[in-house]
């Protein structure tokens, strides 16, 4: 029996970027398949915690470029973005680095203490190298950001 299997994403309606009926792929040897609209899932990985790699929680005028590994080929990132230890009101919007930051948020919070997270599917343009975090409002939190898969 093989550790590897297939299955279909059955779409209503089609999807930015994703035709409907795309193929996803499961396993150990998801991203062997380069097909486009494949979603390649990984083993998730952790991208930033400010937690750790930043001595202070974001400001929500703060703006980041973050490298993303393994993305360069790809059409688009699986994000799951999670705010914790909020402070007032604020968002988070994530875009490819060198796209312009939508005008939609990708995680919102409303009051102190919060812990929140959002999966976010982040289309890109060749060649992409990152993502840009990107806050609004006028609260802080810490931010942290797991990386789930890609987008053949």
């Amino acid at each position: 029996m093989s550790l590897f299997t297939r299955r279909r994403l059955i779409a209503a309606a089609p999807v930015s970027g994703l035709a409907a009926g795309a193929a996803v792929a499961f396993g150990p040897n998801a991203s062997a398949a380069a097909v486009a609209g494949l979603v390649e899932l990984v083993t998730p990985f952790r991208l930033q915690d400010s937690r750790v790699n930043e001595p202070d929680k974001y400001d929500t005028s703060a703006q980041d470029s973050l490298a993303v590994p393994g993305i360069d080929g790809k059409s688009g990132v699986i994000l799951n973005v999670t705010v914790t230890e909020t402070e007032g009101a604020g968002f988070f919007r994530v875009a490819d680095a060198f796209e312009a930051v939508p005008t939609t948020s990708n995680i919102n919070w409303y009051g102190d203490g919060q812990t929140l997270a959002n999966m976010a599917i982040v289309m890109v343009a060749p060649p992409a190298t990152g993502i840009t975090v990107q806050g609004g409002g006028d609260g802080r939190a810490h931010l942290v950001i797991d990386v789930l898969g890609f987008v053949a």
